[in-house]
């Protein structure tokens, strides 16, 4: 209170007199929030204590000043000296020097607390509610005399949280606290004891309505909070609610008990670009003020750099800056000028030493992992995920946060660290303590950052979790599509052996590579235990137990062991397993080939050796190779240590397992390799069936008969010569792009071409081969310059140079005709090429200028048009094949964004 004459503020309390200039004072219990606002903000009663200055219960926080202290000035209770920036840590009220930038929502909170007895703050995650009611409300609301409790745990009942912190202050506040009052009761025991006003802080008020998030019942809560109003009356109780704006909804269920609480409300947003630089500047102070820091801010670096950048960190809310985001970059400038004792924050440290703001926040959780040992950072980013799913639990005890593989006192360590590094608070709860995140404007930072979800708001455990579900509940596999998006995100899930080894037969199943998958399984630390339990073995020592027999029976359901037949005398005394049997016997491939891949969790090298026994005894010699060689080839492919251990095995063997491989490699490129064939033949027939077309019109034939035939001919020799070039990648197992990849194609095309100018000479004339090895020989040699026209196909998307491509395919087929004709034949040439004894016979007919008849009487004329029709042979299947290379291109990417749209839209069906 302030002396009326002399205006001493403050006088003493419960003075009678002005110790300044002896003015007789009217003794006042009642303190006056000092705010500017335009209606009756009511009074606060002061709260008459001894020596407490506050004092704090876990998260819950009462506040109080004792008359000296508010007689001293609350600056000694307040907090100086600490960082000048909170990171992701709330602010408390030691921390209202440095809160800045809240005064206009501070001012707004303070008149609604006057005005009425029940107020709602509410607003997004992480905008700020806590920090707004620690270091701004709560401050004023003591230095009116007034007695704040913050409360934020509802593990226990909000009576029992009170009763214990205040019993944590007995020795300053002596009240006699009736032993098992309810919460009406309790206050006015409060009351009755303090003689002043009592303000609840009911923050983080939506876990009354999230299932676990509170012990105590909201609705009773509720009536209770409206029959303390009534008994204290409105002098003596206030109640603050703090709401995520998104649950803000369920408070319309207490409205008939408190009808004041929705009304005017007071809702907090982001911070506006004014609010973010009193924000970034203020908490720095300046070099002439009493409190301040030795470091300060560029204004044009703030201005015009960093409000931006802050400002397009959340592009949902334009002119809006998240404030978790202003404390790290804040927090993080600070320190480094700090180290480099630098005097003021520039541009050289923001923008060309931390990489500007989205640079900061990138490298926020990995400079937190620099505090702990490296065999511990695994564990931490595992607990900070666990912390940041939606549907965890608050509060966690150490061991359902660390990995069991972890020893206790790393543990301890690691979780110590996390917290001193702000990312973590503790409790104690009973012998042991608790843990959660600093705040819940963490968890989205830590599925952004740490990789709980990604940029495109995928959310892999969810996926996962779905398509484990789909299994159980229809026996679904999952998707091609389906398993490709979770295969980017794998190493963000956390797994059972179970749901792995379904991934690995989905794999199998859509002919997708099985080795991210089985790496996956064998991370799993229930793979061993549950390949040994399948396979009825010991477990080995130190593997984690399968918790339930129903995860057992779920494994079995995958790979279907049930229903598949044992071997005679079941499997007592064999050397081998169900899991071994299912990979020999069983009818269908991708249940053979992951359980084979399963098989190799076990240490040693047992899970081959089981699986030769199970083969050994399963199958009869010829079938047994060929299952041998099925699953050595997929072991091999998902495993690179199987294709090393495939080399010791025989000669004949390892010929199988790499044809089979080669085939598997076929069948999953089979779209890519059927366009490719289709469009070569197709563009090789066109051309092939036109020049035919043309040629039995000058020389009188049948067109449509010769025009159809060569058409089939040229299909046939194009798609031979693709499918040749294509097999050189599946035979090498991969599609490098080398000179000897290159050069295997070139003659693999070559045979290829060879071949079926064989099949084509046999069907164009005589059933037999005697006495046309030349023709023989001469289709090999076009199948070699064909391939040469075209190397390095398949490697080469867009083939460069082809005319000369074309001049040299024509040129080859007229050198092959003409080895014919220095030979003296003259009624054969390659398969394709029309030889000089046809031309000879139907272009004498003809009578058409002099000069024709000149051509005509030098001998071997016709030697000549057949060479140049084998020159046009050439370039026409060049140019056809080309050509066609360049459509079907065109079409496998439309294939392939159909196909991806169509997944695009199961996935969100």
């Amino acid at each position: 209170m302030k002396c009326p004459k002399c205006r001493l503020d403050p006088v003493p309390e419960g003075s009678k007199f002005c110790p300044n200039c002896g003015e007789g004072l009217e003794m006042r219990r009642r303190l006056d929030i000092h705010v500017q606002a335009a209606s009756n903000l009511g009074n606060l009663i002061g709260v008459q204590t001894s020596t407490l200055n506050g004092d704090v219960y876990g998260q819950n926080v009462i506040y109080v000043l004792s008359e000296s202290s508010r007689l001293a000035g609350s600056a000694a209770f307040f907090q100086r000296g600490s960082p000048p920036y909170k990171a992701l840590a709330a602010y408390t009220a030691r921390d209202q020097p440095i809160f800045k930038g809240r005064e206009d929502e501070t001012e707004k909170l303070l008149g609604r607390i006057g005005e009425q007895p029940v107020v709602v703050l509410y607003g997004a995650s992480g905008v700020g509610k806590t920090s707004l009611l620690a270091a701004g409300v709560v401050p004023r609301i003591v230095e009116a005399g007034a007695l704040a409790i913050h409360l934020r745990d509802y593990s226990r009942p909000v009576s029992e949280s009170i009763r214990a912190g205040l019993a944590a202050g007995a020795q300053a506040i002596a009240i006699a606290l009736p032993p098992e009052a309810t919460l009406p009761g309790l206050l006015r025991s409060v009351q009755a004891g303090l003689k002043g006003t009592l303000v609840l802080i009911l923050d983080h008020a939506e876990k009354f309505f999230t299932p676990g998030g509170a012990q105590e019942d909201g609705g009773a809560l509720a009536a209770a909070l409206a029959d303390s109003l009534e008994q204290l009356g409105p002098d003596f109780l206030r109640v603050i609610f703090a709401i995520d704006e998104q649950q803000a909804f369920h408070l319309e269920a207490w409205r008939d008990r408190l009808p004041d609480m929705l009304r005017g409300g007071v809702h907090l947003l982001q911070l506006s670009t004014s609010q973010a630089r009193a924000a970034i500047i203020e908490p720095l102070g300046r070099l002439n003020d009493a409190f301040h820091y030795d470091v300060g801010f560029d204004d044009r670096l703030v201005d015009e750099v960093m409000l931006r950048d802050l400002d397009e960190l959340t592009p949902k809310t334009p002119g809006l800056i998240f404030p978790p985001h202003l404390q790290i970059v804040c927090d993080r400038l600070y320190r480094e000028a700090r180290d480099r004792s630098l005097r003021e924050i520039g541009t050289g440290l923001y923008v060309e030493q931390l990489q500007a703001a989205d640079g900061i926040l990138s490298t926020y959780f990995r400079e937190r992992f620099t505090l702990l040992a490296d065999q511990q950072r695994p564990a931490a980013r595992k607990a900070l995920v666990k912390l940041a799913r939606p549907d965890a639990p608050e509060w966690n005890p150490p061991e359902a946060l660390a990995d069991e593989t972890l020893p206790a006192d790393q543990r301890t360590q690691m979780l110590d660290s996390l917290e001193a590094g702000g990312l973590l608070i503790s409790r104690p709860v009973n012998s042991h303590r608790e843990y959660a995140l600093t705040s819940p404007a963490l968890a989205d930072s830590v599925r952004l950052y740490l990789g709980d979800l990604d940029a495109s708001g995928y959310d892999p455990l969810a996926e996962l979790a779905r398509l484990w579900s789909a299994w159980l509940a229809t026996g679904d596999l999952p998707g091609e599509a389906q398993i490709l998006r979770l295969e980017g995100s794998r190493a963000r899930c956390e797994h059972s052996a179970a749901q792995a080894l379904l991934l690995m037969r989905a794999a199998a199943a859509h002919n997708l590579p099985a080795a991210p998958w089985l790496e996956w399984f064998q991370s799993s630390p229930d793979a061993a235990g549950l390949v040994s339990r399948l396979e009825g073995i010991q477990p080995p020592p130190g593997s984690k137990p399968i918790p339930t027999i129903s995860h057992l029976d779920k494994a079995a359901n995958i790979l279907a062991l049930k229903t598949l037949e044992p071997p005679e005398g079941g499997f007592s005394g064999k050397d081998f397993g169900q899991l071994a049997w299912a990979a020999a016997r069983s009818p269908a491939a991708p249940i053979r080939q992951a359980a084979a891949q399963a098989l190799l969790a076990l240490e040693g090298g047992a899970g081959l050796n089981r699986l030769e026994n199970a083969l050994w005894q399963g199958l009869r010699p010829p079938a047994r190779g060929a299952r041998k060689a099925e699953l050595r080839g997929a072991l091999a492919d998902a495993d690179p240590a199987q294709e090393q251990l495939n080399r010791r095995l025989p000669p004949l063997e390892r010929a199988r397992i790499h044809l089979w491989r080669a085939g598997r490699r076929m069948n999953a490129d089979r779209q890519r390799l059927a366009w490719l064939c289709l469009g070569g033949g197709v563009g090789a027939g066109l051309g092939l069936g036109l020049l035919r077309g043309l040629s039995a019109a000058l020389t009188q034939l049948t067109v449509g008969l010769h025009a159809f035939m060569n058409f089939g001919f040229g299909f046939w020799l194009g798609a031979a010569l693709v499918f040749g070039m294509l097999l050189a990648e599946y035979l090498r197992l991969k599609r490098p792009a080398s000179g000897q990849a290159a050069l295997l194609s070139t003659l693999l095309g070559c045979a290829g071409f060879g071949l079926a100018g064989v099949i084509v000479a046999l069907a164009s004339g005589s059933f037999s081969l005697a006495g046309k090895e030349l023709v023989t020989a001469a289709g090999f040699a076009a199948g070699l310059i064909l391939a040469l026209g075209l190397y390095p196909f398949p490697w080469q998307s867009r083939l460069r140079g082809w005319p000369l491509r074309l001049l040299g395919a024509g040129a080859g087929f007229a050198l092959i005709h003409l080895a014919f004709v220095a030979r003296g034949i003259e009624d054969i040439s390659a398969a394709i090429i029309w030889p000089g004894a046809v031309y000879r016979a139907e272009l004498a007919r003809y009578e058409l200028l002099p000069v024709w008849s000149s051509l005509q009487a030098r001998p071997g004329w016709y030697n000549g048009v057949a060479a140049a029709d084998a020159f046009l042979t050439g370039a026409v299947l060049c140019g056809g094949i080309l050509l066609s290379f360049q459509v079907t291109a065109g079409m496998i990417r439309r294939w392939q964004n159909l196909t991806a749209g169509l997944s695009a839209r199961e996935r969100e069906a």
